[in-house]
């Protein structure tokens, strides 16, 4: 577990784009304690892949995804998932706010020989 914010914005933007989370991590969790009043958004949006998945490391492109669902950056909700390379998600821009996005992320990492999940098959290359 670990208590989480993302500092206040100045001008739009995301903490973090489309990705999965690292490869020994087993499941995610993020409980979401905005303060009061606090509208500037930062939900977080669930992707799919459009067609072949690519990666970059542990990213993907926003060309390559399409959004399922969104989830609101809203008191006392809770989203919770099993990661694979089908558990691609990322923030949406925050408006500028001198409020911090708060959150308290719950995990599960695991200790083994291998990871638990290898995006390596489908790294992007690019031609050069």
């Amino acid at each position: 577990m670990q208590f989480g914010f993302n500092t206040p914005v100045t001008t739009p933007s995301s903490v973090r784009g489309v990705h999965i989370d690292k490869a020994r991590r087993l499941v995610s969790a993020l409980l979401y304690m905005p303060e009061p009043g606090d509208d500037a958004g930062g939900d977080l949006v669930l992707y799919r892949f459009r067609g072949a998945r690519r990666f970059h490391g542990v990213t993907a492109d926003l060309a390559d995804v399409e959004p399922v669902t969104r989830v609101a950056y809203a008191a006392n909700t809770l989203i919770m998932f099993v990661n694979s390379v089908e558990s691609l998600h990322g923030v949406l821009p925050r408006r500028p706010t001198e409020r911090a996005r708060r959150y308290v992320n719950f995990y599960a990492d695991v200790t083994l020989e291998r990871d638990l999940v290898d995006a390596s098959p489908f790294q992007a290359t690019t031609a050069g």
